[in-house]
């Protein structure tokens, strides 16, 4: 039982929090003294002047600074006008102008913010402008919804001067046309253009309808959202439509290889498994995970939580009490307790200028998800979106084993080259096995077709100033193992916003519950040796599906095992957003998750053979309760207001609260009177208990600042102070921060007259740093656990050494791209080059075993770099009346290299190499078969070859193999004829991987052991070329001549791969019959995941490359959706 330290790390963090509260104190006066100024200039445009003789122009001039109004006349209007003597007291403009002003030959308008004066025509007097006079335009340009847009490039048409104007933060324009010009152009980046004449002065307001290109896709950042036409960094965004192809139930099997340098492995097939995650590779040796954040709160499918196994982004799940093999689930991920259904968007934030905002916690990089939303509505029409689904879930790449045949004939070559004959050991030879026979016991166990079923609905709708959404979801899914059980949940979602009718203050509340039920036997037996044995023994299942014990044994007795899971998520937050006076936007963000799980797992006496007397004493029970609760609290504000002729500038400061606690409780109890007693693990007659508790908070302030000058120059900079509880007082708190900027070269003059082709263009570069805290809690302290008692006293014991100089990673980013757009968008290109500095490791420095201690934790001088090219492609291939074509692809170049490392790591005992990659591994170097002996062969260090069963040491393992991927992407395309859609994305890959002969314990020909058809190909007589060594049953060969072999480069070979990754054909009910019908929409969709797999590796999924672990299933789903 771990002992959890007493040490409560927060008060450590009240100094900060104290100067949080002054900081906002601080902040509040500055925003009260600015509305108050605001507001006095709003209401103070009367006007007050006392002159004598002065000149008309110079008095104007006076009026235009007291006013805040800009006039507008022709020089020479006021020529030979006399000098004027005036005095007025808080008189309305107006009236002040028409004192002025009193001769009848001139006029004035005043519109908005603008006067204009001209001279009145006689015949018509006050009534009608000049022939030459200005034009003055004004209005407010919006887009469809009524949004207002700021930065509209507004451009005077016609033959006078140039003339141009830009619209304000509410998109209000004032434009005044001079001689010879008579129109206007409105140009904005994602926008139509909109061309407009015009023949006199009026109020004119404008909307401009938005052009759908990938460009302006909505990206969110942290504290923000921005576009990839404006973005400054390296982000990526999967919108719902593309999650929507996948008919699989987690997020991250829908966006594998679809992002540009993110890489997910899928380490099960099995429902509700586990996920290897990664962002631009491993930047450091304790392999951390993104930063996961659900609406704004931060979400644990990420870091170790407690896991059994230290599974990556595992939960704090039971322990494998089997022996043998692995768990089904492996841990399994947060993520799988979300439903797809419900989320808007998922965005990868990947380099400096995206994630130093996020501090420590985006250190490894940021995946954000946004939920679905209600939308605010002027006619308040809602809608009821309906989703089913029928899907059907088979095991994919499974190795093919040979036939009984085949495996009788290894087996007799075996004891011939041994010099052996068929004896009474020998059972599937000697006649007791069948010998003709035939079981593939792989397909025995795993030949299940596991039925699933989904329902998802969804109500939304809104008013102009109430937005809502209420969904929900049961979702029932079959398990691929004859073992049967399922895996249910249900969810429930409801989000509402608010706001008053000035759009000064808006509340959304958004919460989501979902909870599953997973019954499921706990244990993965796809990888058991018993999958591989002789194919002519019997079955250990009788034909009516029970064991059997005729062997007085059976490696799949745990099926009998009783087991249930419950997991519960909930997720909830709030924001409140207040806009006092026009470009301020204050806000808070409340988060809270909590996950919960509870599992009972009853070993009961039928696991055990029928005649095995201590079957009670050895039926077990365990209850597994815990918890991850996360809250999380960030108020912040962001100014912006035009600076400069075209530019605009953001600026953002806040600050974060986290807090996440994890909760475990277990109870293992053994020994039962009877079955019936196993729901209760603590009525056992030996009972152990096991308590884990651990806090983690962290605290923040942060700030960004932002500018945009003509959407053609962009910078970015960001800062963030941040503490982490995981330091020592002292050490706790850390600067971090990144520059970004961008130049949208399209927008140039000189481009655009010599370029016509190229319609978008930017260079964009960023370079920032993070610190990382990839490190379990209170590994600053010593801890200590009980040991064994002495004199009937307590003892403890040193667990491990304290350290209180631990401090941050560093983490430097760099990152360069280009992004082009040819032939009006519709190629898209971005090409992408990153460089990530990693130093001040955290992690364990070897010690002398004199110390009592193996290693301690420390901040290494150990210097990693992660480097890589990332390149994404879109095209419009054809875009016809009733047909359209589109592609899209993205890949990704990685590479990894230490540069610099103590010489401890640097020795034969360990993988590193100077220069090398972070997943190098060291092995033998393989010489292929001996041709004359039919062994495997070897090259020691010394350049001498040989069969080596014992002999070589670590220092001959001289080769050197990089494990991570070469690239890696996926290339989709969508093709669209009438109401017919056809979607499909096929994954490609290249990497280094272990194969099936380098995780096989035995050499062909073993009793009862079986394999595939690439033994087939076995050394047979001298002379023999080949890579398969000769059939032996040799006991001495086969344990540590394979266990060599396992330790060489033969045991890895390049792995390339294409896979259909998933498939989607759908169709949609045309408008007529819809609107027969009196729905808005109807379509049916058949579509499939992992269906076809093209390579030249064999026998294992080369994704998971594991002869231990269910591969990814094989799916295929019918859906039907309906709008009402």
């Amino acid at each position: 039982m771990q002992i959890s330290t007493l040490y409560q790390p927060w008060p450590a963090l009240t100094r900060g929090r104290h100067k949080l509260l002054k900081i906002m104190k601080i902040f509040t006066l500055i925003m009260l003294i600015c509305c108050v100024q605001v507001s006095a200039s709003v209401y103070s445009q009367n006007i007050s002047i006392s002159e004598k003789n002065i000149n008309i122009e110079d008095l104007l001039q006076k009026i235009e600074i007291q006013s805040g109004h800009t006039f507008f006349y022709n020089s020479g209007l006021f020529k030979n006008y006399p000098l004027i003597k005036i005095k007025l007291k808080d008189v309305p403009l107006d009236e002040a102008l028409a004192k002025i002003l009193s001769r009848r030959e001139f006029e004035f308008h005043v519109v908005n913010n603008t006067v204009v004066i001209n001279k009145a025509d006689p015949k018509l007097p006050g009534a009608v402008l000049a022939e030459n006079a200005p034009i003055l335009v004004t209005g407010k340009i919006i887009t469809k919804d009524g949004s207002p847009l700021a930065g509209v490039t507004i451009t005077a048409i016609g033959t006078g001067p140039k003339q141009v104007w830009v619209s304000d933060l509410s998109g209000t324009y004032s434009a005044t046309l001079l001689n010879g010009n008579n129109g206007l152009l409105f140009s904005y980046l994602g926008y139509f253009s909109k061309e407009v004449k015009v023949s006199r002065s009026r109020n004119m307001d404008i909307t401009l309808e938005e052009n759908n290109s990938q460009l302006d896709q909505v990206q969110v950042l942290a504290y923000t959202t921005t576009s990839k036409r404006l973005s400054t960094g390296n982000s990526f965004t999967i919108t719902s439509e593309e999650l929507a192809k996948s008919p699989v139930p987690n997020v991250l099997q829908m966006i594998q290889k679809k992002v540009p340098g993110l890489q997910i492995i899928q380490n099960t097939g099995q429902v509700g498994g586990s996920f290897n995650v990664k962002i631009r590779g491993i930047n450091g040796f304790n392999n951390v995970d993104p930063l996961y954040i659900v609406d704004g709160v931060p979400y644990p499918a990420g870091g170790t939580n407690f896991n059994p196994n230290g599974i990556s982004g595992g939960l704090p799940t039971l322990s494998n009490n089997r022996g043998t093999g692995t768990l089904a689930q492996q841990g399994g991920n947060a993520l799988n307790y979300l439903n797809p259904e419900d989320i808007e968007s998922i965005d990868i934030l990947k380099d400096a200028d995206a994630t130093a905002i996020y501090g420590s916690r985006g250190a490894y990089g940021v995946i954000l998800i946004t939920t679905k939303k209600g939308s605010l509505n002027k006619n308040g029409t809602p809608s009821l979106n309906v989703t089913l689904d029928r899907g059907l879930s088979v095991v994919g790449s499974f190795p093919e084993l040979l036939g009984t045949a085949d495996y009788l004939m290894l087996r007799r070559e075996a004891l011939k080259n041994d010099g052996l004959a068929v004896g009474a050991a020998d059972v599937d030879l000697n006649g007791t096995y069948p010998l003709d026979a035939e079981t593939n016991f792989s397909k025995e166990l795993t030949d299940s077709k596991a039925w699933s079923n989904r329902v998802n609905l969804r109500y939304s709708g809104g008013t102009e100033l109430t937005s809502y959404s209420v969904s929900g979801s049961f979702n029932d899914q079959d398990n691929v193992f004859r073992s049967g059980g399922y895996n249910r949940d249900g969810g429930l979602k409801v989000d509402l916003g608010t706001g008053t009718k000035d759009k000064k203050f808006n509340l959304l509340v958004s919460t989501l519950f979902n909870s599953t039920v997973n019954t499921m036997v706990p244990y993965e037996f796809s990888g058991d040796a018993a999958t591989l044995r002789a194919p002519n023994g019997p079955s250990f299942f009788n034909p009516d599906g029970s064991l059997n014990w005729n062997l007085n044994f059976n490696p799949y007795s745990y099926i009998n095992t009783s087991y249930r899971g419950v997991t519960n998520n909930l997720l909830g937050n709030t924001t409140l957003m207040y806009k006092p006076i026009k470009g301020l936007t204050i806000k808070a963000l409340v988060g809270y998750n909590l996950l919960t799980g509870n599992e009972l797992r009853q070993v009961r006496t039928s696991v055990f053979p029928p005649n095995d007397l201590a079957a009670t004493a050895k039926a077990n029970s365990a209850s597994n309760v815990y918890n991850i609760r996360t809250w999380s609290f960030e108020p912040y504000a962001s100014y912006s207001t035009a600076m400069g002729k075209l530019g605009n500038i953001t600026a953002i400061a806040g600050a974060t609260y986290q807090d996440k606690m994890i909760y475990q409780n277990q109870i293992t109890g053994t020994g039962f009177v009877a079955d019936a007693r196993l729901n209760n693990p603590s009525s056992g007659t030996s009972v152990t208990t096991g308590f884990n508790k651990s806090v983690t908070r962290y605290v923040g302030y942060f700030g960004n600042i932002s500018y945009n000058w003509a959407n053609k120059y962009i910078v970015n900079f960001s800062t963030r102070y941040d503490g982490s509880t995981k330091f020592a007082p002292g050490k706790r708190f850390g600067w971090f921060g990144s520059a970004g900027g961008s130049w949208i070269f399209s927008e140039e003059k000189f481009i655009k007259e010599n370029l016509s082709f190229l319609s978008f263009g930017k260079l964009r570069a960023s370079y920032g740093t993070t610190g990382g805290d990839g490190i379990a809690n209170y590994a600053y302290l010593a801890t200590y656990s009980t040991g064994t008692p002495y004199l009937n006293n307590t003892v403890f014991t040193t667990s491990a050494l304290a350290n209180n100089t631990l401090h941050w990673e560093t983490n430097k980013k760099q990152d360069y791209g280009i992004s082009l757009g040819v032939l009006k968008d519709r190629i898209l290109i971005d090409a992408s080059y990153y460089k990530n500095k990693v130093s001040d490791q955290l992690l364990g420095q070897p010690l002398s075993n004199v110390t009592g201690f193996s290693s301690v934790t420390l901040n290494s001088p150990i210097l990693i770099q992660n480097t890589g090219i990332e390149f994404s492609l879109s095209s419009s291939n054809i875009r016809g009346k009733n047909f359209s074509w589109s592609t899209s692809a993205v890949m990704t170049v990685p590479k990894s290299k230490v540069i610099s490392m103590p010489e401890q790591y640097l020795t034969p005992n360990f993988n590193y190499v100077l220069g090398g990659s972070v997943s190098n591994i060291k092995v033998y170097n393989y010489a292929g078969v001996n041709p004359q002996t039919g062994e495997y062969n070897y090259i020691n260090t010394a350049g001498i070859q040989g069969a080596y069963l014992t002999g070589l040491t670590a220092a001959d393992k001289n080769i050197n193999i990089d494990l991570s991927p070469r690239y890696y992407g996926s290339i989709s395309n969508s093709l669209n004829y009438k109401t017919i859609s056809l979607d499909f994305s096929v994954a490609l890959v290249n990497k280094m991987g272990s194969n099936f002969q380098g995780q096989l314990s035995y050499l062909p020909g073993v009793l009862d052991k079986n394999t595939t058809s690439w033994a087939l190909d076995r050394w047979q007589k001298p002379n023999d070329e080949t890579n398969v060594p000769k059939a032996t049953t040799d006991l001495f060969a086969n344990l540590l001549g394979q266990s060599t072999f396992r330790q060489s480069s033969g045991a890895y070979e390049r792995i390339t791969y294409a896979r259909l990754q998933n498939l989607s054909l759908s169709y949609s009910l045309p408008k007529a019959y819809l609107k027969r019908l009196h729905v808005n929409n109807l379509r049916v969709t058949l579509q499939g995941q992992n269906l076809l797999t093209i390579s030249k590796y064999h026998d294992l999924d080369p994704e998971n490359l594991s002869l231990t672990s269910l591969p990814p299933l094989k799916v295929f789903n019918l859906g039907l959706n309906v709008t009402l």
